[in-house]
C-alpha cells in the first residue's frame, strides 16, 4: 500500500454506512469508508495467503510436522 491518496466525492446508502460504522466501530463516514476498504484489502490478502498454505499442505510440505519429534527441540 502506498501513501498516495485520492479525494473522492461519492454517494453512499446512509443505512448501510451506519451499519458498517457500527460493525467497524468507526465514528465518521470518512473513517468508515477507509476502514471498510482496508478490511476488504487485508481480507483478500489473507485469503491469498491461505490459498498458498493450502497448496503447500496438499503438496506435502508440512508432512514432517506430523511426527512431534520433528518440531520439538
Amino acid at each position: 500500500m502506498g501513501a498516495l491518496m485520492s479525494k473522492l466525492e461519492i454517494e453512499v446508502d446512509d443505512e448501510i454506512l451506519a451499519e458498517v460504522a457500527s460493525f467497524l466501530g468507526t465514528s465518521s463516514p470518512e473513517d468508515t469508508v477507509k476502514a471498510a476498504l482496508l478490511d476488504v484489502y487485508e481480507g483478500k490478502r489473507r485469503l491469498e495467503a491461505f490459498g498458498r498454505l493450502t497448496e503447500m499442505a496438499e503438496a506435502g510440505d508440512f508432512d514432517h510436522l506430523r511426527d512431534k519429534k520433528n518440531y520439538r527441540p
